[in-house]
């Protein structure tokens, strides 16, 4: 039996505060999904924190309500999530980075709107059917005669 999980996650980041960084939910194996993770960092590198709630028996305490058995499928998931977290953060600093550069360069002129470019294909389209000369529709009918 191979110990190797098939992790998908889905990964939220927030602006870090202390060392807690977004939520994340994984599905496992698609089969499973845990949803209510938290992504914390510490001097090892960013982990899992697993979703808890209070613990009744423990005054202020909380207790993980879903968590990994194994230590590797511990380190399976504290790496796919770290590796998640940081595409995650390139992609929105690249679409932030869009965004600014956009707001520095507007464009000069204004796109057509759906309906303009719809007309405007509507009159090429005309144009190029006035331009079609009448033989090739005739020889495509003397074409069909001759099969005959």
């Amino acid at each position: 039996m191979s110990s190797e999980l098939k992790l998908d996650f889905s990964v939220r980041p927030v602006t870090p505060k202390d060392n807690f960084l977004g939520f994340a939910k994984v599905t496992i194996n698609d089969s499973i999904v845990i949803d209510g993770l938290r992504i914390l960092q510490s001097e090892k590198g960013i982990y899992a924190g697993m979703p808890s709630m209070p613990d009744s028996r423990k005054e202020g305490a909380y207790r993980d309500i879903a968590y990994p058995i194994t230590p590797e499928a511990r380190a399976q998931i504290n790496q796919g999530l770290g590796v998640a977290y940081v595409a995650q953060v390139q992609k929105e600093q690249a679409r932030m980075a869009a965004i600014v550069e956009n707001q520095k360069n507007p464009p000069q002129t204004k796109p057509p709107s759906i309906k303009q470019q719809l007309a405007a294909g509507k009159k090429r389209a005309a144009e190029n059917n006035a331009q079609s000369p009448p033989q090739q529709q005739q020889g495509k009918a003397a074409v069909g005669a001759e099969a005959r």
